[in-house]
């Protein structure tokens, strides 16, 4: 691992925490022993950390396009407010914990490098990791028309409903 981290830190810290993370170290040990390019470092932290079925996948997809889509970080807590499925969002973030940073559930999720960005929204380079950003938005876009909607059908003004709501406040979007 070290060889071929060739000086590279982030290379080397995904390779461990994948390592770390495995229940199968030989597999991931083979496949680090070739001339590793971080994107297909990613491609290998995405296969090992997601589970093969196609609701796992697509609910790591769907926190992605979140996280990609926002302006600024946000928490887990935060995430969880405006995702469809709450509890999806802590799992997929200790899921994807080698290419995803963060403390707690209250500090911002941050992708590990700038090149993590660049990959996922590649069609060439991410094939079926591909993060759509319009689908992000139009996640968070939903998700707060419907909190809206609800505060309106409890009697509350749209207006307040999203002064008192940290989910729709204007900080969520800058």
């Amino acid at each position: 691992v070290v060889e071929n981290a060739e000086g590279v830190f982030i290379w080397a810290r995904i390779a461990c925490d994948l390592l770390c993370k495995t229940v199968n170290v030989q597999d991931v040990l083979k496949s680090l022993e070739t001339d590793v390019t971080l994107e297909y470092l990613y491609t290998v932290a995405l296969e090992q950390s997601v589970p093969k079925e196609s609701h796992s996948r697509r609910a790591v997809l769907m926190v992605l396009e979140v996280i990609l889509a926002l302006q600024s970080p946000r928490s887990i807590a935060e995430l969880s407010r405006v995702l469809p499925n709450p509890d999806v969002v802590e799992a997929v973030a200790s899921t994807l914990g080698s290419i995803l940073l963060y403390k707690d559930r209250n500090d911002p999720i941050r992708l590990i490098q700038a090149t993590l960005r660049e990959f996922l929204t590649s069609a060439t380079k991410a094939g079926p990791w591909l993060v759509r950003l319009g689908l992000g938005h139009h996640i968070l876009a939903s998700s707060c028309i419907n909190l809206l909607a609800h505060a309106t059908e409890e009697g509350r003004s749209s207006s307040s409903y999203i002064r008192d709501d940290a989910v729709c406040r204007k900080e969520l979007f800058e």
